[in-house]
C-alpha cells in the first residue's frame, strides 16, 4: 500500500502522471478493440445491445476492483481510514473508468446515438469525468474504486440488455438497493465521520445519491407497468398433452405384408353380376358418349362410331337415341 500523499497542486499535474497517461492510452485500445470485436462478430445487432457493450466490460472490471477494498473495510470495523491511502491500481481503474465515460459518448454518437439519454448519458458522463479529474487530483482513487461496487447493478443491466435471457429484474433490484441506495447512504455517513476525508467528498456523494433514487423510482414504475400489462393480457398456458410415442408398433393386416398383395388390394373392386355390369355400362354410355354424339355435326358422325358406343352399352342392335 502506498503512503497517504497530499493532493496534487493542479489538475494538469494529476492528469499528466505517466500512470494516468499510459492507462488512458491502453484503455482506449482495449475499449475500441472490445467494441470492434462485438461489432464484427455480430454479437450486438440492435442499438440497445450496442449501447451496453462498453458498459459490460467497464462495470465488470470496476466491480471486481471494488471487492478487495470493501472486504478490507469490513475487516477493519468499516473504518474508511484503512483504505483512504492511494494504490497504484486504483489510479489505473479510475483512469480506465474515465476513459470508458469518454468513449461511451464518442462511440455512441457514431453507433447508438438514439440510446444516449441527455440526463443519464451526456450530463451524467460529463459530470463524472470532471469528478474523476477531481478524484485524481485529491488522491481519492481508492475511495472512488470502493464506490465502484455500485457498478454491480450496471453489469447486470448490461447483461440483460445484451441478452434478454440473462435479464432478472428482481436480482437487479436487490443489487441496486443494496449498493446504490444502502451502501451509498452508508458511505455518505462514513465519509462525514472520517477525519481524513474533506467535506467536499461527502458533498460529492450527496450530489449523486438523488440520481440513484430517481433511477430506482423509474425501475419501480416500470415494474408496475409490466405487472398491469401482464394482468390485462394474461398468458394462457397450453394444456398438457401426453407425449407422442413415435416408435409405437402398428399392427399390419396379413394381406398387406407383401407388395403384390398391397397392389392387388388397391386395384380390387367389388364383383358385380353380369346384369349389373350391363346396366352400369349402359348408364355410362347414356351419360357420356351418347350426349356427345348427339351434339356432333353430321359430317363427323358415321355408323362405326354408333356401333362402337352400342357395343360398349351391350346393345349393338339399338340405334343411338336422340336427346
Amino acid at each position: 500500500m502506498d503512503a497517504k500523499l497530499p493532493p496534487f497542486d493542479s489538475y494538469s499535474a494529476a492528469l499528466q502522471q505517466p500512470l494516468v497517461l499510459g492507462t488512458a492510452f491502453v484503455s482506449v485500445g482495449v475499449f475500441v478493440s472490445w467494441y470492434a470485436l462485438w461489432h464484427v462478430q455480430g454479437w450486438a445487432t440492435t442499438d440497445k445491445q450496442r449501447a451496453y457493450v462498453l458498459s459490460l466490460l467497464s462495470s465488470l472490471l470496476t466491480t471486481l476492483g471494488s471487492i478487495p477494498l470493501v472486504y478490507e473495510i469490513s475487516m477493519n470495523g468499516w473504518n474508511l481510514e484503512s483504505i483512504i491511502a492511494e494504490r497504484w491500481w486504483t489510479v489505473v481503474l479510475s483512469t480506465f473508468f474515465a476513459t470508458f465515460l469518454f468513449l461511451d459518448l464518442a462511440i455512441g454518437v457514431a453507433f447508438y446515438r438514439k440510446r444516449i439519454d441527455p440526463l443519464t448519458g451526456w450530463i451524467h458522463h460529463t459530470v463524472y469525468m470532471f469528478t474523476l479529474a477531481w478524484v485524481l487530483k485529491n488522491r481519492l482513487a481508492s475511495l472512488f474504486i470502493t464506490m465502484c461496487s455500485l457498478e454491480a447493478p450496471t453489469f447486470l443491466l448490461a447483461l440483460g440488455s445484451i441478452d434478454s435471457k440473462l435479464r432478472h429484474d428482481y436480482t437487479f433490484a436487490v443489487f441496486f438497493v443494496s449498493t446504490r441506495i444502502m451502501f451509498h447512504a452508508y458511505m455518505i455517513f462514513a465519509t462525514y465521520l472520517c477525519p481524513s476525508i474533506t467535506i467536499g467528498t461527502t458533498v460529492a456523494l450527496c450530489v449523486f445519491f438523488p440520481l440513484h433514487c430517481y433511477w430506482f423510482y423509474g425501475f419501480i414504475q416500470q415494474q408496475i407497468r409490466l405487472s398491469k400489462k401482464r394482468k390485462e393480457n394474461p398468458v394462457v398456458k397450453a394444456e398438457k398433452r401426453e407425449p407422442v410415442n413415435f416408435r409405437a408398433e402398428v399392427a399390419v393386416p396379413p394381406e398387406f405384408t407383401s407388395p403384390s398383395t398391397r397392389v392387388a388390394a388397391r386395384l380390387s373392386m367389388p364383383r358385380l353380376s353380369k346384369d349389373d355390369q350391363l346396366r352400369l355400362r349402359r348408364r355410362l354410355a347414356d351419360l357420356t358418349a351418347r350426349p356427345l354424339l348427339n351434339h356432333m355435326p353430321d359430317r363427323f358422325r358415321n355408323s362405326s362410331i354408333d356401333h362402337m358406343v352400342n357395343r360398349f352399352a351391350g346393345s349393338s342392335n339399338v340405334a343411338v337415341p336422340a336427346y
